[in-house]
């Protein structure tokens, strides 16, 4: 999604379970950010520019780091001696190891209700083109140390807002790759309805999106054809990323792939070329064939020109050569 955004994620807002702006969502959206120790990324960047400087009066005592199975984080903090966890994610699976949430600072269960009004928030914020994360705190059962089995009976705290918009020039881009024949496709961990709104203002064409749970379904012979139908493909894990971009080779397209993180390696070892970016992670960039000094789709388009006008060029000198040659040639046979 990068691609085709300006790349400047802000934290658009830290709210409550009810939509309403809420300085205790933001503290332990700061906390998580402040005290997780993986690979640097745009939204927790975000998250601490958009929020006070608090972290130094909190101990972190704990960490589960985030994969691309539970996509969750979660970090175990300590105040005034009492230990909890603060835990930020895509929000479905937040919810998954909640029972409980938090109406206003009473605590409530998370029934069918309450479970429906927070998705379909979720819903509205992602149709516009927000990226939506939630956050929720929890208990460890032993102070001092964490596991994933602690990952439970959780209290929904509220939602972290993030926006990146399209940049000004990516639809021209996009229709100007369009007149060269060349088919551009997202594919992106962001929740399908951001992914079919960026994708719609930038004018990938049919936006219906395939995620990777929808993915996961379907049987490789399913895929190759789902593959030609498809612009978008939406929360979707490194590992569905390259089963999509061999599915697009075994259709016998050329593939170029574009990332910029860790989890693109894979991906860009698979495809016929890997483009990465100058101020992507080291493991990008070393996977990658090209790296771009300049983040922009403009830069492939006129890549691609002057590289057809190379080879235009270089078949033109090997005809010329032949025909001036053949005369020679063929004399020097006869004789």
């Amino acid at each position: 999604t990068g691609t085709l955004t300006l790349g400047a994620v802000r934290l658009d807002g830290a709210l409550d379970a009810r939509g309403e702006p809420s300085d205790r969502v933001a503290l332990y959206a700061g906390l998580n950010a402040a005290f997780q120790t993986g690979p640097a990324n745009p939204l927790d960047e975000a998250i601490l520019r958009g929020t006070p400087g608090s972290a130094g009066a909190f101990e972190k005592t704990g960490e589960i780091p985030y994969d691309f199975v539970r996509k969750r984080l979660t970090v175990a903090v300590r105040d005034s001696g009492s230990v909890f966890l603060i835990t930020k994610g895509a929000l479905e699976n937040v919810l998954a190891v909640c029972s409980q949430v938090d109406g206003g600072g009473e605590k409530k269960d998370l029934h069918g209700a309450a479970r429906a009004e927070i998705l379909e928030r979720f819903r509205t914020w992602s149709s516009r083109g927000y990226r939506v994360l939630g956050l929720a705190v929890g208990s460890p059962s032993r102070p001092d140390s964490i596991s994933m089995a602690d990952e439970k009976d959780m209290t929904f705290s509220g939602f972290l807002l993030f926006f990146d918009p399209p940049k000004e020039d990516a639809p021209a881009a996009v229709a100007s790759l369009a007149g060269l024949g060349v088919r551009l496709k997202m594919i992106t961990g962001d929740n399908r309805l951001a992914a079919e709104h960026i994708g719609g203002l930038v004018g990938l064409g049919e936006t219906k999106a395939l995620t990777g749970g929808e993915l996961d379904s379907l049987r490789d012979e399913a895929l190759w054809h789902a593959v030609e139908e498809t612009a978008i493909f939406a929360e979707v894990d490194p590992n569905q990323k390259e089963r999509i971009i061999l599915a697009l080779k075994k259709r016998g397209h050329v593939v170029g792939y574009m990332g910029d993180g860790i989890n693109d390696a894979p991906s860009l070892h698979s495809a016929d070329v890997g483009i990465s970016v100058a101020n992507a992670v080291d493991a990008a960039k070393a996977a990658a064939d090209l790296v771009l000094l300049r983040q922009d789709l403009s830069v492939l388009r006129d890549g691609i020109v002057l590289g057809r006008t190379t080879f235009a060029n270089t078949l033109k000198y090997v005809f010329m050569a032949v025909g001036a040659n053949f005369g020679n040639m063929f004399s020097m046979a006869g004789a």
